[in-house]
């Protein structure tokens, strides 16, 4: 039976005992339903200042791109049919569906990422969750990371997030098969999966540049009043008015109170509510009889926190001072309109580096050589800028390859 030692947060309480400490038994500190079919889980309470974690995650890339992303995912926990759409089979619990939807027709892909994270009794060395299945074929996770002795208010020991790049299993939009997590449809098992995300990076062959900022790093919150600071820096913004999607992978999302604020956008409990594309919140079942998912896949329009020129944004989110929902962040991304004129630097400064490394007037026995230099060079030119995409490369490609640059006239 597991034991929370917590501080009275009652400030009347305080006043009188301002060190006053009790335990509460196993069930006030462990997942429930309460009359409502809000998962009743109690949170450590404190008379300090309410905690803050600052800054969890890390830039992994920034990128310009012509296109946009989708993010979809799917509960394993609670999921009470499984991969296989039937009820009371062993994969219950620990497979799902991702519905991926969204993708433009004729779409490049360009990168698509599954994330999941599990709570787990097991020590980190186990790697807990790390091999399952995508699409019918097996993976490895890399590990996000891993925090002991927390939870998001559950009553397993640890939290531990994954990731793996599946891009050459996703062809565009359908329904994904992820199974072979650890844990089942039970609350209190040794091992929980809360669910799994996959974010799908596209190139829809527009003429609009877009800048995308990836973040990861696990946290978790299960303090009263304990919140995740992150800024999500590495970009420009455009000119008024900017299009911006947040992409936030995050765990234990329920129906229960949350702060969630992005630059001045304040979004309250209306985000992290255990919805996804596989699943509405409220709509999972649990041997304890439990309803509730734990697991978002939110794409939240975040525009209006932008009036132009920005360099950051500031992301809070956790539970509320009074106390409220429990988190496990494990990633988040922000895909943001960047000044249309950096379409044509690009295409400028790309054709100048390409005419250094394969000069027009140069000695090439073809045409084929030179535009051999020339695509090898606009690539090179691309990857040092961080840019995805198609169309910047042709306009660097297209006009060389309409030269006669290489090409032998007859005598």
């Amino acid at each position: 039976m597991k034991r929370l030692t917590t501080r009275i947060a009652n400030p009347l309480l305080a006043g009188l005992l301002p060190c006053l400490t009790i335990t509460l038994s196993a069930f006030a500190a462990e997942p429930g339903t309460n009359d409502s079919g809000i998962s009743a889980r109690a949170m450590p309470m404190t008379l300090d200042a309410p905690p803050v974690i600052v800054e969890p995650m890390t830039l992994q890339n920034a990128k310009y791109i012509c296109g946009g992303q989708i993010s979809a995912g799917t509960p394993i926990a609670g999921d009470f049919d499984g991969a296989d759409g039937m009820p009371g089979t062993p994969d219950d619990g620990t497979s799902g569906v991702i519905p991926l939807m969204g993708i433009p027709d004729g779409a490049l892909i360009r990168k698509a990422v599954l994330f999941w994270s599990v709570l787990t009794d097991s020590p980190e060395e186990n790697n807990t969750g790390m091999n399952i299945y995508f699409a019918g074929m097996p993976i490895i996770g890399t590990k996000v990371g891993f925090v002991a002795g927390e939870t998001p208010c559950f009553p397993q020991d640890n939290t531990i997030g994954w990731k793996a790049d599946v891009t050459s299993l996703v062809s565009g939009n359908g329904d994904y098969a992820v199974s072979g997590f650890p844990g089942g449809n039970s609350l209190f098992g040794a091992d929980f999966t809360e669910g799994a995300t996959l974010a799908v990076l596209y190139d829809d062959y527009s003429y609009e540049l877009k800048r995308l900022v990836e973040y990861e790093g696990m946290a978790v919150t299960n303090l009263v009043g304990e919140t995740v600071s992150q800024t999500l820096m590495s970009f420009t913004a455009g000119p008024f008015p900017v299009t911006a999607t947040w992409y936030p992978v995050v765990g234990n999302g329920q129906n229960a109170p949350d702060v969630l604020t992005v630059g001045s956008l304040d979004f309250g409990s209306t985000i992290f509510d255990g919805s996804t594309a596989a699943f509405p919140a409220g709509t999972c079942s649990f041997i304890e009889g439990s309803n509730q998912c734990f697991w978002d896949d939110d794409n939240v329009d975040v525009s209006a926190a932008f009036a132009g020129g920005e360099t950051s944004v500031l992301v809070e989110g956790g539970s509320p001072p009074m106390g409220g929902d429990c988190h496990s962040w494990i990633a988040m991304q922000l895909v943001v309109s960047v000044d249309p004129a950096q379409f044509g630097i690009f295409c400028e400064a790309g054709g100048q580096y390409v005419d250094a490394q394969c000069p027009p007037y140069g000695e090439y026995s073809n045409h084929g050589e030179y535009m051999s230099c020339v695509a090898a060079a606009a690539e090179a030119f691309l990857a040092s800028e961080n840019v995805l995409c198609e169309e910047v490369q042709s306009c660097i490609v297209n006009p060389r390859a309409r030269s006669d640059v290489g090409k032998k006239t007859r005598p």
